[in-house]
This record gives structure tokens, C-alpha cells and sequence, in this order.
């Protein structure tokens, strides 16, 4: 088994103009949809719903993926301004990157081939690969330990 750190969204801090007493939902599901893109993950669809501002104010927001996956962002109201911060539950895991990582670690000769180039994995959940080591194919399943972004690999067959 291989642990190998990937990339986390971390809370990112989005100033969101005030509509009345409502929390700027509009700008907030651009700005996680942008934030999102630049990560490498495309979003089909943001939904947050409708909230007051108020400071410490917790609520999720849902996503879906080009792949009508469902993602959740947690998201805090950090002032009474607008000011929010949003952590996606789950990790971008880019399977590309770790398909590499995963050739280097077995040796020349393997390539190893993911469904989709990015994805959202949550703690626990497993994506199935194919490997192919000296012209043998295999499967390879990896597996989110934490939503840090650590993962599990193994050849299962």
C-alpha cells in the first residue's frame, strides 16, 4: 500500500456583497464554481440556499459534476459582512497524477488508466483503475483515507 498526499480545497475566503439582510448566494455558488475550475474540477450546477447574514452561520452548498456526481461545500459566514469560507467535503483527486505516481512506484513498464481525468472521492470511498504491468492488465483500486487528501492503492486481481 502506497499513501500518497493529494490536493485538499482548502477554506478560501470570498467577499460577497450584501443584498439586503441575505447572504449573496448567487455570487457565492460563482464564486465556489470558479474556485472549483481553477482546481482542475468542473461543476455543472452550484445550488446554496438562501441565508441571513449572520456571523458563524454554517450551511452546505451541492454540486454536480459534468458526471452527475453530487459534491457538498461546507461553508461558514466568517462576518457579518459577507464574508464567507467554503471547504469541499471530499478530495480532487486527479487520476492522471496519480496514475503517474502510481507507474513510478511499480516500475517502467506499468501504465496505469482511471475513468475521467478528475474526480471527488469522500473519506472511504474507492475508485477502480486499470493497470497494466508487462503487458498483464490488472485492477488497481484506490481508496480516500481522509479528507486531506491521503489515499490507498492496491492491485486487487
Amino acid at each position: 500500500m502506497n499513501r500518497r498526499p493529494l490536493f485538499s480545497l482548502v477554506p478560501l475566503l470570498a467577499s460577497l456583497a450584501l443584498v439586503g439582510c441575505q447572504l449573496d448566494t448567487k455570487g457565492l455558488e460563482k464564486s465556489i464554481k470558479d474556485t472549483a475550475k481553477e482546481k482542475g474540477l468542473k461543476l455543472s450546477d452550484v445550488k446554496c440556499p438562501k441565508r441571513p447574514m449572520k456571523k458563524g452561520d454554517t450551511f452546505d452548498c451541492t454540486a454536480q459534476t459534468p458526471d452527475d456526481d453530487e459534491i457538498t461545500f461546507h461553508v461558514t459566514q466568517d462576518d457579518s459582512a459577507g464574508g464567507v469560507s467554503f471547504k469541499l467535503q471530499g478530495t480532487i483527486l486527479d487520476t492522471e497524477k496519480v496514475g503517474d505516481g502510481i507507474e513510478e512506484k511499480v516500475g517502467s513498464g506499468a501504465d496505469v488508466s482511471c475513468p475521467g481525468k478528475v474526480t471527488v472521492l469522500t473519506e472511504g470511498k474507492k475508485i477502480k483503475c486499470k493497470v497494466t504491468i508487462k503487458k498483464e492488465e490488472h485492477t488497481l483500486e484506490i481508496k480516500v483515507k481522509d479528507d486531506e487528501g491521503n489515499v490507498s492503492w492496491k492491485i486487487v486481481d
